[in-house]
């Protein structure tokens, strides 16, 4: 009796260790590394950003409502929705005259990815942080939609005198471009998250390119 159990344990142990190793090994797929991706992209929803614009030295905050990852055909799709006031308007109907949201949609070839670093423009102790993504060229294309209300209360006797109203199904104005650097938001208040989202995304961009030239260097 003794013997058998001493048989049993060094197996056990073999067959424990191999599993560790297939574990080790184990890779992710294409969709499973996006579906990572969108899950990191998504934390930093309920978020805010300060952004700096230089050119009217002025900071503006952003409140985030959408952020995800996805597949669009064999490239990479960003889509990010954020808003300059954590509520959406007063009531259901008004909002302060300056509302905004932007909606940007960014879609690239992650196989064209050459550098991925903090975005400098990005203030200290705050939620959300930024990938910057350099591409190989300006081939990745960008979309960004801006929505505002369009008409004002002008009654004197209304509650919401002096508001704006009617955000319309289409933009007011659009900017599409093609850009050589894209940016990815992410929640940099987990300071591991940065490494995790570079990691995965290198990752992708070695998965595509294995994909697209099996033999290519």
């Amino acid at each position: 009796m003794k013997t058998s159990i001493r048989c049993v344990i060094p197996i056990a142990l073999f067959f424990f260790c191999v599993m560790i190793c297939q574990a080790q090994n184990a890779t992710l797929t294409k969709e499973e590394t996006i579906n990572y991706l969108n899950k990191k992209a998504n934390e930093v929803v309920g978020h805010y950003r300060t952004i700096r614009d230089v050119s009217v030295a002025q900071n503006f905050t952003y409140y985030y409502t959408d952020n995800r990852v996805s597949l669009s055909g064999e490239n990479l799709r960003f889509d990010q929705r954020r808003r300059n006031y954590k509520n959406d308007g007063y009531g259901d109907t008004t909002y302060p005259c300056d509302f905004v949201i932007q909606e940007h949609e960014t879609i690239l070839n992650p196989a064209h990815i050459v550098a991925i670093e903090h975005e400098v423009n990005v203030i200290s102790g705050e939620p959300i942080g930024t990938l910057k993504i350099t591409l190989v060229n300006n081939v990745a294309q960008r979309n960004i939609n801006f929505f505002a209300p369009t008409k004002k209360v002008t009654n004197e006797n209304h509650s919401h005198y002096g508001e704006c109203h009617e955000i319309r199904e289409f933009p007011q104005h659009r900017v599409s471009e093609s850009v050589k650097v894209v940016y990815l938001s992410y929640l940099q208040s987990d300071p591991s998250n940065f490494n995790k989202l570079k990691k995965a995304l290198e990752y992708l961009r070695d998965l595509m390119k294995a994909e697209d030239d099996p033999f290519g260097e």
